[in-house]
């Protein structure tokens, strides 16, 4: 017996908190083509999550890995967002953010 949905259409991902895995994985899903809402708590932690990527791309493309043109189109699915409201939109939602008892 399948457990799982015969289909679950993903078109649009939300991943809460962007530290190393949550930014890595922004990263990799706006470059597979999802639009990705990026989550985070305050503006300074959104800021780098964003600069982090964009840095991660410009090295892949000066490497050949990807296209310029990829690399911008990817940057352009990325919604930032101070929200947690907004992870009500999409249709996946990833976690990643640290785990603290305070």
């Amino acid at each position: 017996m399948n457990c799982y949905p015969e289909t679950m259409q993903i078109n649009r991902v939300s991943v809460v908190g962007g530290g190393t895995m949550g930014n890595g994985i922004a990263h990799v899903l706006a470059l597979s083509g999802f639009p990705v809402v990026l989550i985070e708590s305050k503006e300074e932690f959104l800021a780098r999550a964003l600069t982090t990527i964009r840095e991660n791309m410009r090295r892949q493309a000066a490497k050949s890995v990807i296209t310029p043109r990829l690399m911008d189109e990817a940057l352009a699915r990325i919604e930032p967002s101070l929200k947690l409201e907004d992870a009500a939109q999409v249709d996946f939602v990833i976690e990643a953010i640290p785990e603290s008892l305070e």
